[in-house]
């Protein structure tokens, strides 16, 4: 149960006529031109690559290579016959 008393209202505020009325209309979405989602823009560029000034070398990959464990080529043993 609503229970409204009927104020004037002054300007640039809602009055408790007008605040009925918009509850009996029921919400919508806005419609306004600032409200409407913009449309997709391009993501920005990768970042660039830090240069190499003249004198120093580019660094090398390990000796051992970059990762080596057995529990991978387990893993991979195990799942290779279950695949054939």
């Amino acid at each position: 149960m609503v229970v409204i008393i009927e104020m004037e209202g002054e300007a640039g505020y809602t009055t408790p006529k007008r605040m009925m009325k918009e509850e009996e209309a029921g919400y919508s979405t806005p419609k306004r031109r600032q409200y409407r989602i913009p449309g997709r823009s391009l993501p920005p560029p990768p970042p660039k690559k830090k240069p190499y000034f003249v004198g120093e070398k580019k660094p090398e990959p390990p000796k051992d290579g970059y990762f080596n464990s057995p529990d991978i080529e387990v893993f991979f043993a195990a799942i290779t016959p279950s695949l054939a």
